[in-house]
């Protein structure tokens, strides 16, 4: 195999005047910690940026071909605000977020939507963002790829703080996740005039604030927005880590596979801004297998247990451990049982081998396994472990989390309900990711010829 070069060669070979370089330097002069990354597969550079927010960090990537868009922005005093794409800028006192319509499909259909608001005005050049001048703005109907706009919000003379909905500063886009072609479709709020610095004041402020302005923009114009949030339901601008499953072209199936649990797996795919139901989806499509491979696992004990030469007929012991054996798979899905079928499902169809590489793909997915964890009562897995130990203790996770959605009886018997929109369920991402690498394989491993005429 060819030597796979280190990072220092890897940066040697890059030009010095590299935008990613520059980038280096802005986060050396914001006194921001970060990481020089390769990919393993193609050693392609990154840089991993630690966004101060609260007591934590954002974790920003910027790939190598990303880097230019930071040439101009200034980094010092940036601070990320909890689960928010959202930013609080500094030197301008502005607290920048992104937003998205509830009932739009994308970002460009949401924009389009906005036209409706009365006093929308744009611009054709971006050094008008920044302006406030009349003139400088002119009417719109239509917002195109060229347009910087923005709705102003008028308000009291002595408010101390004022409103704008508009096109994304390129800062904010930058720093922004989100994926759009142009400023133009990359829709924000901004909240200027806010002087606290203070991370649960500034996230207070933000909330607060919208959640008034939200409803009554709602309540005139039918338009419904939120704010949008760091991870699943964004648009990844970046160029993914891992690689593609497979660099051949498509082919023609072979097979044919089962539609029930099919329907459920695309129904999960479907829902990839609703992370419970999303988690919850696919795990009916491993609960549709659990009396298939039940049924195997108690045909390969019953085996097992008829062929040891000591088992006698005629023992009423030998007898009763035959008979404890279908009983334990047929009891019903009392505690416990089902994580067992969970477990049963998850060895049929994945080996320890495979799934340990699965769960160290990345850095990032190891450590979200393996160190700790934002979800309450979930435990680390070693990943060192015996690989045997693996699949157990993966069934017991994903077990726990479904109980977590499930029971939302206040009953102090029952684990704490899991609540959409809490930080712990916007850091699924991983185990989501995880269910449906199950599920694809167990569709996999339930899968016919497939015979058309």
């Amino acid at each position: 195999m060819p030597e796979v070069p280190s990072l220092e060669d890897l940066l040697a070979r890059l030009d010095p005047n590299d935008p990613i370089f520059s980038l280096e330097t802005n986060c050396r002069a914001a006194h921001l910690n970060y990481a020089w990354l390769a990919r393993v597969h193609d050693q392609q550079l990154s840089l991993r940026i630690d966004i101060p927010n609260g007591r934590a960090t954002r974790q920003l990537k910027v790939e190598r071909q990303d880097a230019g868009r930071f040439i101009d922005v200034d980094l010092d005093g940036v601070k990320a605000l909890g689960n928010y794409d959202a930013y609080y800028f500094a030197d301008s006192a502005t607290i920048e977020a992104g937003i998205h319509g509830l009932l739009t499909s994308g970002p460009v259909t949401f924009v389009h939507s906005l036209t409706v608001v009365p006093g929308i005005v744009a611009h054709t050049t971006l050094e008008a963002q920044e302006s406030h001048e009349s003139q400088a703005w002119e009417p719109i109907i239509y917002v195109n790829s060229k347009h910087t706009w923005r709705i102003p919000f008028s308000s009291p003379e002595d408010l101390s703080w004022s409103v704008e909905i508009g096109s994304a500063s390129p800062r904010f886009a930058a720093l922004s996740g989100t994926y759009a072609t142009t400023l133009a479709h990359l829709p924000t709020i901004k909240l200027k005039g806010v002087h606290s610095t203070h991370h649960d004041a500034l996230i207070s402020f933000l909330e607060r604030a919208t959640s008034a302005i939200f409803f009554e923009l709602d309540a005139r114009y039918d338009i419904p927005i939120e704010l949008s949030k760091v991870g699943r339901e964004s648009f990844v601008f970046r160029v993914p880590d891992t690689r593609p499953s497979t660099t051949e072209p498509p082919k023609m199936p072979a097979m044919e596979y089962p539609s029930r649990p099919l329907t459920l797996f695309w129904y999960a795919r479907s829902a990839a801004r609703m992370p419970l139901l999303e988690f919850l989806a696919y795990y009916q499509v491993l609960e549709y297998y659990f009396p298939v491979y039940a049924e195997k696992e108690l045909l390969s004990r019953l085996k097992q247990e008829l062929s040891d030469p000591t088992f006698s007929s005629r023992n009423s012991d030998d007898v009763m451990r035959v008979v404890n054996i279908v009983r334990r798979t047929h009891s019903g899905r009392k505690p416990g049982e089902e994580q067992e079928q969970l477990a049963a499902v998850i060895r049929a169809c994945v080996d320890d081998v495979r799934l340990t590489e699965f769960l160290c793909e990345s850095p990032e997915r190891e450590d979200h396994f393996s160190k700790k964890q934002r979800i309450s009562g979930i435990h680390p897995i070693s990943l060192t472990s015996k690989p045997s130990d693996i699949r157990e203790k993966i069934a017991e996770r994903i077990y726990k989390i479904r109980c977590r959605i499930v029971h939302t009886k206040d009953d102090d018997r029952l684990p704490e309900m899991l609540l959409p929109f809490s930080p712990e369920s916007e850091s699924l991402d991983e185990d989501i990711r995880l269910m449906q690498f199950l599920a694809r394989r167990a569709i996999v491993a339930g899968a016919g010829e497939l015979h058309l005429q």
